[in-house]
């Protein structure tokens, strides 16, 4: 849908999802989607020692460089949570974390409507969109998330709204690229 309706994106990817699926992840970086770090198998990383938050961010990042031949630079907490050694952490293996502006918590599957609803109503310029296209156990129906996407997708276009992806493999943003909300170290 979003190469159909030319829009660019940004991937969050589990590790152990990419190893499972190398051909989509191979095959979001051939269509010029970013790539980014979601953890080896989506963890709360503030429950988690220094060394295996350390393995969770390198191993996706080793098997996303491997699947693409780029090593990400940026990364997302699963459910949002971090805290000052898991920033430091990430920052230590060249990770930026990228957070989001606007969740419509389609991972509920509260229904297309509400999925877009809670976008068009929230969107502000630069946002960065949060939606899913899997999960930790890849099992999830994302029917209403997709269905949700074109709906979106024309409703921001007519009134203004242009789509870019974030910078992830250096540090200069595509044009019309929202930078999102950087989170320096030391802040919760």
């Amino acid at each position: 849908m979003l190469q159909a309706k030319g829009v660019p994106a940004t991937f969050f990817v589990v590790g152990q999802n990419a190893v499972r699926h190398p051909g989509l992840v191979q095959q979001e970086r051939a269509a010029g989607a970013g790539i980014g770090n979601h953890t080896w198998d989506h963890q709360d990383l503030t429950t988690l020692s220094a060394d295996q938050v350390r393995a969770e961010l390198q191993l996706t990042s080793d098997v996303i460089a491997n699947q693409t031949s780029t090593r990400p630079t940026l990364w997302r907490p699963p459910y949002g949570t971090f805290n000052d050694a898991v920033t430091q952490i990430a920052s230590s293996l060249g990770l930026s974390m990228r957070l989001w502006d606007v969740n419509p918590e389609d991972y509920t599957v509260p229904g297309t409507d509400t999925i877009v609803s809670r976008v068009v109503n929230t969107v502000s310029p630069g946002a960065i969109i949060l939606l899913h296209d899997g999960s930790p156990g890849d099992n999830e129906d994302r029917s209403q998330t997709v269905a949700a996407l074109p709906v979106i997708i024309d409703t921001l276009r007519s009134v203004g709204y242009s789509f870019g992806a974030l910078a992830t493999t250096s540090g200069v943003a595509a044009a019309n690229a929202p930078t999102g909300p950087d989170v320096p170290i030391g802040r919760e």
